[in-house]
């Protein structure tokens, strides 16, 4: 692209040379278009080669709308790096294949996103039953032994159900705070039946 911007400066830079006679002007037209002309060439074919890479990172990012999800998002981003690095398409076709780039990967990063909100909301409603649970646990009698040790697995068991939600920390800790409890209660329980 800065070879492209350099040549249109020369170019330019020519037009805006000044009058030159019309005899003369012939000549140094001519050697001008005979040293620009192949630089001109080399650019359009830089220019054509670049959108052929670019077309091809295209069709395989389309390629990828099946594909599994998590695989797509790791190649599609691979893709984006190799795009940046192919060059300049030219401007006749640089933004339609731009373009063309975008709504492949928006076709696959729409998917993510979501999978993404249905994995969140999945994660919220869980969430919501274990606090349920929870608040139901908590104000249960633990009258013996039996009781705690039953209320501990318990609470065990609804932290094991949200182990892996990181937006359940608050929970979490309620949860543990509560079996730390349980567990001092359940000494107590002990001590007192010897």
């Amino acid at each position: 692209q800065k070879t492209d911007a350099d040549l249109n400066k020369l170019i330019s830079s020519w037009k805006s040379a000044g009058e030159v006679e019309r005899s003369k002007y012939k000549a140094l037209l001519n050697s001008f278009n005979e040293a620009v002309n192949p630089v001109k060439e080399l650019i359009r074919k830089n220019h054509a080669d670049n959108a052929n890479l670019k077309q091809k990172l295209i069709d395989k990012a389309e390629s990828l709308k099946d594909s599994e999800l998590n695989e797509a998002v790791l190649q599609l981003k691979q893709m984006q790096k190799e795009w940046k690095e192919i060059g300049f398409a030219g401007a006749k076709c640089e933004n339609s294949l731009w373009q063309a780039f975008r709504k492949a990967n928006d076709v696959i990063f729409k998917k993510r996103e979501e999978q993404q909100k249905e994995r969140s909301n999945a994660n919220n409603a869980k969430v919501v039953e274990v606090s349920e649970l929870f608040e139901q646990l908590k104000s249960s009698h633990l009258e013996k032994s039996d009781d705690v040790t039953k209320a501990i697995e318990k609470a065990n068991e609804l932290i094991s159900n949200i182990a892996d939600i990181r937006e359940a920390n608050a929970l979490k800790k309620d949860i543990s705070s509560f079996i730390k409890q349980s567990e001092l209660l359940n000494v107590k329980f002990i001590k007192q039946q010897k």
